[in-house]
């Protein structure tokens, strides 16, 4: 499958691809989890009806990440090396 990325962007980091590495790494177990946006920023940036508004657009982007996590902001993955406790390997924004 051709994934679409910007064309200064030298590593594609998405589910297939972080699936492949822990598969070929070798590591016993490993999760990828997506990481929702957050809109923080904005919404302290406003007040009133504009807050509102950025609360209400951040509770339906969220939902739209829930029922189709590979459109979410980014990724998680987490893996663990057999008869280690689990470690995180950062954020892998898409």
């Amino acid at each position: 499958m051709r994934e679409s990325t910007h064309p200064d962007h030298l590593c594609i980091l998405s589910y297939k691809t972080l699936n492949t590495l822990f598969l070929r790494s070798g590591f016993a177990e490993w999760e990828i989890r997506p990481y929702y946006a957050r809109f923080t920023e904005m919404k302290e940036r406003h007040r009133g009806m504009k807050r509102t508004l950025v609360g209400l657009c951040e509770t339906a982007v969220n939902a739209a990440e829930a029922i189709w996590p590979l459109l979410s902001f980014g990724l998680i993955g987490q893996a663990r090396i057999q008869g280690s406790a689990p470690r995180s390997l950062g954020m892998a924004s898409q």
